[in-house]
């Protein structure tokens, strides 16, 4: 498997930036307690499964990924290639020197590609995560305050997991992961959050 693939390949975008915007608009105890602050709720994993400009960044990642992949069969195969070439010549005589020198060359070349292709899709992962959070945050913004609402809670419904598969320790992580425990229908802005994404990636500013 190409050198690149077996790194770049991991966590996907959308699960670092639910776990961002879960721990950044979290509400603190004071609002909890206070019986004038006004909360609304928005359902991220719903937001991002459903925002069109993710989809088109999780397409463009999964296309230059692919394209990576083929150059990297390529340089592989050069490398291969020239160790085929190695055995064709006998122990201690200059043709094995020259081949074996072409293929240190092209082991670090390829080593060193590799690595920067790896960097660089780091920070383009990062960056992209980091603009898609930025935009959400706005737009969460943007609808709450039209809803009067002081703090957005970031809901997550899962599923309650079959707690004998689970130890104390498990049980007690996902109960406290649980931002929301309990929600009216009037107060989930999820739809509206999504709609404000989408109208605007579709119309970007001039």
């Amino acid at each position: 498997m190409p050198l690149i693939s077996t790194i770049t390949r991991r966590i996907p975008l959308w699960v670092l930036i639910v776990g961002a915007l879960s721990t950044g608009i979290a509400p603190t105890a004071a609002h909890a307690e206070d019986p004038q602050t006004r909360m609304t709720v928005v359902n991220i994993d719903k937001v991002l499964s459903e925002m069109n400009e993710r989809k088109e960044v999780q397409e463009k990642f999964k296309t230059e990924q692919e394209k990576s992949d083929q150059e990297a069969h390529s340089k592989e195969a050069e490398v291969q290639q020239l160790q085929a070439k190695c055995a064709q010549f006998k122990d201690g005589t200059e043709e094995l020197r020259k081949a074996q020198q072409e293929l240190l060359e092209a082991n670090l070349k390829y080593r060193v590609w590799a690595e920067l292709m790896t960097a660089e899709f780091a920070r383009k992962h990062k960056q992209q995560m980091m603009d898609l959070f930025k935009k959400i945050q706005i737009a969460v913004a943007e609808v709450a305050q039209k809803h009067g609402a002081d703090v957005v809670l970031a809901d997550r419904p899962t599923d309650l997991p079959d707690s004998e598969k689970m130890n104390a320790d498990e049980v007690r992580g996902f109960i406290a992961s649980r931002n929301v425990l309990f929600r009216a229908a009037k107060v989930d802005i999820t739809d509206e959050v999504i709609n404000t994404l989408n109208a605007r990636f579709a119309k970007p500013a001039k």
